[in-house]
């Protein structure tokens, strides 16, 4: 079984740095109250627990706790998503216009507006991170054990992770301060495999519920 992974709520003098997937950022385009989608019920309770992490992240974010990083390639990911639930899945009942506020939701919560960024005080809470040729060339150091552990780990996935690996070598992020949440089980399980990347969280396992991770 794997090791109980907890995060400081005050991590001072530092920060804590939250990486995420698609499957996790995705939910940030639904509304508050999960009633006025029509996801099932197994669906209802993922969407639950992952908005409680995005809950918990934004609130270390407010209080200049935390930052986050998402890669450009799983915003555009995020957004396919929220377009399957529409127009393949019917989750928001085939309503146009919960479709649009789920999209601008999401672009709300992934970009800031001009008239936020000029501003002297301003606080960007969420970055997202190009993948560049540095990025794309270090996927490849992945391959051989996703292979020998017989896992399926798709690219956008391996590009998360490469960005990972990094943050922690450019950006002189702490490993132990940088947190992947991610949905995919085969990724969480690749990254307990290497020593030199952080262990993802999975959001929908009850153990890592925010409310007895966060200490």
């Amino acid at each position: 079984m794997a090791r109980k992974i907890t995060i400081p709520k005050d991590p001072s003098p530092g920060k804590n740095y939250f990486l995420l997937d698609a499957n996790v950022l995705v939910y940030v385009g639904l509304p508050r109250r999960l009633q006025k989608v029509n996801l099932p019920a197994k669906e209802r309770a993922r969407a639950a627990r992952c908005t409680a992490w995005l809950e918990a992240v934004k609130r270390q974010c407010k209080q200049g706790r935390a930052r986050v990083y998402i890669p450009d390639v799983v915003i555009a990911e995020a957004f396919k998503v929220l377009a399957k639930w529409y127009y393949r899945d019917g989750w928001f009942g085939r309503n146009a216009v919960a479709y649009n506020q789920a999209k601008n939701r999401l672009r709300g919560y992934v970009a800031q507006t001009h008239r936020e960024m000029a501003k002297m005080d301003r606080q960007v809470m969420v970055h997202d991170e190009p993948v560049n040729r540095d990025v794309i060339i270090g996927v490849d150091r992945f391959l051989e054990p996703m292979f020998k552990a017989k896992l399926n780990v798709q690219i956008v996935d391996l590009l998360l992770l490469s960005i990972a690996k990094y943050l922690t070598d450019f950006y002189d992020i702490s490993k132990d301060r940088l947190y992947i949440l991610t949905c995919d089980k085969h990724l969480v399980k690749l990254t307990r495999l290497l020593r030199d990347v952080p262990t993802a969280i999975d959001p929908t396992d009850e153990r890592y519920d925010p409310s007895s991770t966060f200490v």
